[in-house]
């Protein structure tokens, strides 16, 4: 397989767990299994905007890999239709991966993932949507922080974000 790495980590079980290991790995993240939870890897993110929780979980049954980046801290319940909001109109804006929001309690994360289909996914593949994950948080949990802060309304803190993104 191009571009698989496959150091057979001990602590991660099944095929694509070990690739996931992996592939946080050369994304420079730390990770752990999640107790009870083989297939899924968990680690602590510090980038420009702070640190955050990361997860990733592989399913050998799909030949698929989600990969998750969560925001630090949940969102205040009056504060949770606004969010939704700006979630709603950064989704429209993806080709690949999402914000949702939990509404229970407010747990807002940037999701990625993938499916094998006919060839499995290689190291190669799943370091790459690590590596898109990562810059999902990093580019939009900044307008969530405002939005959820109530310094700016939905429309308003993603269009600050598209004329910094413009600029630069």
């Amino acid at each position: 397989m191009s571009g698989d790495q496959g150091s057979g980590a001990a602590s991660a079980s099944g095929f694509l767990a070990v690739l996931i290991e992996d592939a946080l790995a050369a994304n420079g993240i730390d990770s752990t299994p999640v107790e009870g939870f083989p297939a899924v890897m968990t680690g602590t993110v510090a980038g420009s905007i702070g640190q955050w929780n990361f997860f990733a979980q592989a399913d050998d049954a799909s030949m698929g890999v989600v990969v998750y980046s969560v925001f630090p801290g949940n969102i205040a319940e009056a504060r949770r239709p606004a969010v939704s909001e700006l979630a709603t109109r950064v989704n429209y804006l993806l080709r690949y991966g999402n914000l949702e929001m939990d509404f229970a309690d407010g747990e807002v994360r940037a999701r990625t993932s993938a499916r094998g289909g006919n060839d499995p996914l290689d190291f190669t593949v799943i370091s790459q949507l690590v590596k898109a994950n990562l810059e999902l948080a990093e580019l939009f949990f900044p307008a969530v922080r405002e939005v959820a802060g109530n310094e700016a309304p939905p429309a308003k803190a993603l269009s600050g974000l598209l004329q910094r993104i413009q600029q630069t």
